[in-house]
């Protein structure tokens, strides 16, 4: 009788309650009001990082390049020390040359007044993504559960630690966001073209375009390797020689002083630690052929159920859920992998979020996801506190690697489950009917 009693009074976290909390106005007030809480802190942060990482050596670099240079083979300690920037010892610049060509012009203004033009133009485009991603009309979502998932989006580790490295991310973000409602509306041109600048700027956003092979979009893939092929030849035009210096510098991205740091997520990087950690750092040629061996298998394995999701999609891509798995992927399969690359990961969080609240996903995926988030947190909160212990005590950083793994799962979950026990309750968005789907489909799913 007792134990009657203490499951009747005891509360139930469930999927279908966190829905309807996301649905409430106070939930969502809350919510709100911690994003701004945070935003209010992380911009006083800022002012003590204008001369750090990273966006100093972003400077660095478009500035070399302006004057001429060689961003990539060129030595920056004259640089660093004439803009008393902190540059790591012996850098050198691995950045796309587009990337560069595209920083260029704020190096015509002094760095601090560059520095806050770049962190307002990342609160807009981060203010756009969301927009494009969330907006009542397309998303299907109420204005309360929007703005609870635009704060949950403020809330989100990554997107501080973009903020503090003035990264570029967030304009990756919104390039894939609006590749996203472009291919929505049939604008196959803009949607290839947008996906191949993203593509150029960060590189690794590339392996989207195995996504419109693999779903046979043809259009958009044409015109986004088109487009690349444009890009290319116009940065080429635009900075000459050093494109070639580039090819040779981006070799780092696979040398073990970039491999073995804890908060380098790639698969490539996460495999490597195993192997060196497990062998005391000391390898012999004939295991590490073995290590790279395992990393082809791995980048194999991760490709391969990404290709098999995808194509149990059939005729329609429903709430992105299978694109969601490739901007995952995409950042899986990167040589690198910085905390601040998990700002994309924005994507899948409400792309999943969104296909919950409409019962359209398994509550074994959304759980999944809700977990990756919380674990994204804890890791950045308790591992920064730790780093220097590593290597001799694996520290909390690790966990993002896990993280990110469990938010692949819930996307891949979400692509090849049926909806389980998650009860409908959203309006048609009209995005999607662009996309094909009829009412009668939209009921019956």
């Amino acid at each position: 009788m007792s134990a009657r009693m203490s499951n009747a009074i005891t509360p139930q976290v469930s999927m279908e309650g966190l829905g309807r909390a996301l649905r409430s106005p106070v939930p969502a007030f809350i919510l709100c009001a911690a994003a701004v809480v945070k935003v209010c802190v992380l911009f006083s942060i800022l002012p003590t990082r204008i001369r750090q990482w990273d966006f100093g050596q972003l400077y660095a670099a478009a500035l070399v390049l302006r004057e001429n240079g060689d961003p990539y083979t060129d030595s920056y300690a004259s640089v660093g020390a004439t803009l008393k920037i902190e540059m790591t010892p012996g850098y050198e610049s691995a950045e796309m040359p587009t990337l560069l060509l595209f920083l260029e012009p704020l190096t015509k203004l002094p760095l601090e007044r560059a520095y806050w033009l770049w962190t307002m133009l990342n609160v807009i485009c981060l203010a756009v993504a969301m927009f494009l991603l969330l907006r009542p009309s397309v998303s299907g979502l109420s204005p309360p559960t929007a703005w609870s998932l635009a704060a949950l989006g403020l809330l989100y580790s990554p997107v501080s630690v973009q903020f503090e490295n003035a990264q570029t991310q967030i304009v990756i973000l919104i390039l894939i966001a609006a590749a996203m409602r472009s291919m929505t509306r049939s604008h196959e041109l803009a949607g290839g073209f947008i996906l191949a600048t993203a593509g150029l700027l960060r590189g690794f956003p590339l392996l989207l375009i195995g996504y419109l092979f693999v779903r046979r979009e043809w259009r958009t893939f044409w015109y986004s390797v088109v487009g690349l092929v444009i890009g290319v030849v116009l940065t080429w035009g635009m900075v000459g020689a050093p494109c070639l210096s580039f090819a040779r510098a981006v070799g780092w991205a696979t040398e073990r002083v970039y491999l073995q740091i804890p908060v380098n997520f790639a698969v490539g990087a996460v495999v490597s630690r195993l192997f060196w950690n497990s062998s005391g750092f000391f390898l012999g040629e004939q295991f590490d052929i073995v290590r790279k061996i395992a990393i082809v298998v791995a980048y194999a394995v991760i490709l391969g159920f990404t290709i098999r999701a995808t194509l149990a999609t059939r005729r329609k891509d429903r709430d992105w859920r299978a694109f969601s798995l490739w901007v995952i992927s995409c950042i899986l399969l990167s040589p690198i992998a910085w905390f601040h690359y998990f700002v994309l990961l924005i994507i899948p969080y409400f792309q999943l979020a969104i296909a919950g609240l409409g019962g359209r996903a398994s509550k074994r995926a959304l759980w999944m996801a809700v977990e990756s988030y919380l674990l994204l947190g804890v890791s950045r909160t308790v591992g920064s506190t730790t780093r220097s212990l590593y290597p001799f005590i694996p520290t909390p950083d690790e966990c993002g690697f896990i993280a990110l793994m469990m938010i692949y799962i819930a996307a891949y979950w979400c692509t090849i489950d049926s909806p389980d026990s998650v009860r409908p309750h959203v309006r048609v968005p009209p995005g999607e009917l662009n996309r094909g789907l009829t009412l009668t489909e939209h009921t019956s799913r």
